[in-house]
């Protein structure tokens, strides 16, 4: 059933994806962040890792990672020069408060502890 907002359609209900291709992911997504079912469920037969869509609602997870910002915070390359692991050094306290952050967004999507 085609439905303009499928959040009407999930109302006061539990609602069971099938599939974890873009479109059920997609649907669990738009379900989850409206909170209007009872309980979204997802049901797939190979694992897959998971993010949020969005991070504290604000952000594209997507965007967010390829971003030149988050590039940045990653622990320096195995080729980088001296000069780089310095500057990595020295920014090593901003980058863990960084990577803190993102995990407690993530764990809060999640509803996890």
């Amino acid at each position: 059933k085609e439905a303009a907002n499928v959040a009407d359609i999930a109302r006061g209900k539990r609602v069971l994806v099938v599939g974890s291709g873009k479109t059920g992911w997609d649907l669990v997504s738009e379900i989850g962040m409206s909170k209007v079912a009872e309980s979204v469920t997802i049901l797939y037969r190979t694992s897959h890792w998971t993010l949020p869509r969005m991070i504290g609602r604000r952000e594209d997870v997507v965007k967010f990672l390829y971003s030149r910002r988050t590039l940045g915070m990653l622990p320096p390359f195995y080729t980088a020069g001296p000069a780089a692991r310095m500057v990595h050094a020295v920014l090593k306290p901003v980058k863990t408060l960084f990577w803190n952050r993102i995990t407690k967004a993530s764990r809060k999507a999640f509803g996890v502890p």
